[in-house]
């Protein structure tokens, strides 16, 4: 009988111990979970939340709208207001051509084009054409304007619609200092521009995770780089954040971990004045 009930004794205490070690990894983990969210936030805090997935994001020459688009359509986001734009597009984004940012918070869309030839580069030179004028939510058809209007604007989409189609240092910050690089959209790094991205002397903030830049996606001031967050720890394929050139101390990071320590070591102390006699 004393055997059978020390054996049982046993028993139960190895559950208890099992169960011990359960609740403080479940505990460990969960705000190991935490901190790891934390420091996302810290490194590249969001910047848009939207309530579908997201596939391109383009930045405006001054930085306050977002042109978004995603499986659903596409939309334009004020990040002063930080609220979508209210403006009804129809099928004016969704026919075939182009598309791309004009100066002053402006927005070229055409459908009817030419090409031409430039340095064995093939460039799509729009013949009329929508103008998305966000500051002043208006939607205006070139094909409306007189002539010398329908001629300046067009002018002006043909140079911007030469350029983006040379630019290829949409990685660098406007100040010359940085650059942004994107390890087969599995990381998002900024770095001093004179050092490599895999160089840690030269890296200056990096999140990883599935990941999609805007381009273009540099802040004016050149203070971080917005890009698509298609999850880190947390699955979050509707935000947009902005990785910081000089993210802050992460704080929380430290104390979601401490408080993971203090709430094991009181599970610790409760099960030990609670032990069985």
């Amino acid at each position: 009988m004393d055997s059978s009930n020390s054996f049982s004794s046993c028993m139960w205490r190895g559950c208890g111990v099992f169960l011990l070690l359960g609740m403080i990894g479940a505990v460990l983990l969960l705000a190991e979970w935490q901190a790891q969210a934390a420091e996302r936030d810290a490194r590249a805090p969001m910047a848009v939340v939207m309530g579908e997935d997201m596939s391109i994001c383009r930045l405006s020459a001054n930085g306050q709208f977002l042109f978004i688009g995603s499986p659903s359509g596409v939309q334009f986001y004020d990040l002063i207001q930080k609220q979508r734009v209210n403006l009804s597009l129809g099928s004016i984004l969704s026919g075939p051509g182009g598309s791309f940012w004009l100066p002053d918070n402006r927005y070229f869309v055409f459908h009817t084009w030419r090409e031409e030839y430039d340095d064995q580069r093939r460039i799509r030179i729009p013949t009329d054409g929508y103008v998305i004028d966000l500051a002043l939510g208006m939607i205006t058809d070139t094909l409306t304007l007189p002539a010398a209007e329908q001629e300046a604007i067009l002018r002006l989409a043909r140079a911007q619609s030469a350029a983006v189609s040379r630019n290829s240092n949409h990685n660098f910050s406007p100040d010359g200092q940085y650059a942004y690089w994107d390890f087969f959209s599995q990381s998002a790094t900024i770095h001093y521009r004179t050092g490599a991205s895999n160089d840690s002397q030269a890296v200056l903030n990096k999140v990883s995770g599935a990941i999609e830049a805007c381009v273009p996606g540099w802040r004016t001031d050149s203070t971080g780089y917005y890009f698509i967050d298609y999850g880190g720890l947390f699955p979050s394929p509707m935000v947009i954040r902005l990785l910081l050139t000089h993210p802050p101390f992460p704080l929380w990071l430290w104390i979601w971990r401490a408080i993971g320590i203090t709430l094991s070591i009181a599970i610790v102390g409760a099960a030990w004045f609670l032990r069985p006699p």
